[in-house]
């Protein structure tokens, strides 16, 4: 919607999910205002110039000036990513006389293709021009994994005790969004890397471990991640200096993160039949099962710090069934 100080946008939902969670209010979400001072040059006397028609595709706002300027601006990334002049006294000349331009006058206007959303017309006169971007989605997921890690506004949140989980459901929401815009696996291999790497600095490294093992050994090399994972339960500061001072504390309560990344390799290895890696991770699971359980067993007040009291014991049964799981593959 085209105001006088800039564009309002938003999305209707239909659904009741987004009012019952705080994401909007009155079925509509994600929804704000991007200025046109963030997008459109000063006037020599000051004043914003106010685009002139407004499109709209899935992926970019399209504007169009009283100069004849489209603009394409990312919905994202809120930010021109191309921008062209529209001349009408080319078009004119390599036009049928039937074609009327108005050498220049007449207003013009923004069309939307109701069959293409992707599709955007400049109209003029009784002339059509396509001007629809050459690749709609180039950047969209990078866009997008760069909104992921940006703090959730204010007005997105629920109440104090909610807000969390809400954060947590938003983010993993947009991740999962940035992800279905990859169109190859380098793009979606940087996606899980930035997906382990936020976790982590939020202390949930056991997640984090997760994502960390969806990660090709070019992104996250084993060996490094591995001693990542492990030094801070060795009380070992060297190499945890790019951790947070959540990770590290969360590192250092419990070696279930370095459980989680080694089980997930596994099951890769598992599935590749190879022998040789599951016997190799089988016997350094089954030491970190162990020291877990003598953990539990021993009254150490130290085993969970204060601000992680919260988390649950690790379960007895977990050494048994890692075992009936990959017994047959750890020879």
């Amino acid at each position: 919607m085209r105001t006088e100080t800039g564009v309002y946008y938003g999305t209707m939902e239909r659904t009741a999910s987004s009012i019952s969670l705080g994401l909007g209010v009155g079925g509509i979400i994600d929804a704000g205002m991007l200025p046109y001072d963030s997008i459109f040059a000063r006037r020599g006397g000051g004043m914003t110039l106010v685009p002139a028609s407004i499109g709209l595709t899935p992926h970019h706002f399209v504007t169009l000036s009283s100069t004849n300027e489209v603009r394409f601006i990312n919905r994202v990334a809120r930010k021109v990513i191309q921008q062209e002049r529209v001349d009408w006294m080319s078009l004119s000349q390599s036009s049928s006389p039937d074609d009327s331009f108005g050498g220049g006058n007449g207003v013009a206007e923004l069309l939307m293709d109701i069959r293409r959303s992707d599709q955007i017309w400049l109209r003029k006169g009784r002339s059509l021009v396509h001007i629809s971007s050459s690749c709609e989605d180039r950047d969209v997921w990078k866009f997008t994994l760069m909104k992921c890690v940006e703090p959730v506004p204010s007005s997105q949140r629920g109440g104090a005790n909610d807000s969390e989980v809400v954060e947590e459901k938003h983010v993993d929401s947009q991740f999962e969004h940035a992800k279905t815009l990859c169109i190859n696996q380098q793009q979606k291999a940087v996606v899980n890397a930035v997906r382990a790497e936020y976790f982590l600095s939020q202390g949930r490294v056991e997640l984090a471990a997760k994502y960390m093992a969806q990660c090709p050994s070019a992104v996250m090399p084993f060996a490094d991640t591995a001693i990542r994972l492990s030094l801070p339960m060795l009380g070992t500061n060297e190499s945890c200096r790019n951790n947070s001072s959540k990770a590290n504390e969360a590192l250092a309560n419990s070696n279930m993160a370095l459980i989680t990344y080694l089980s997930e390799k596994m099951k890769t290895a598992k599935s590749k039949h190879d022998s040789a890696v599951c016997t190799t991770l089988g016997a350094w699971l089954t030491e970190l099962h162990l020291h877990e359980r003598e953990r539990e067993g021993s009254d150490k007040p130290v085993y969970l710090r204060q601000s992680h009291r919260h988390l649950q014991p690790v379960n007895h049964a977990l050494l048994h069934q890692f075992l009936s799981s990959y017994v047959r593959v750890m020879d």
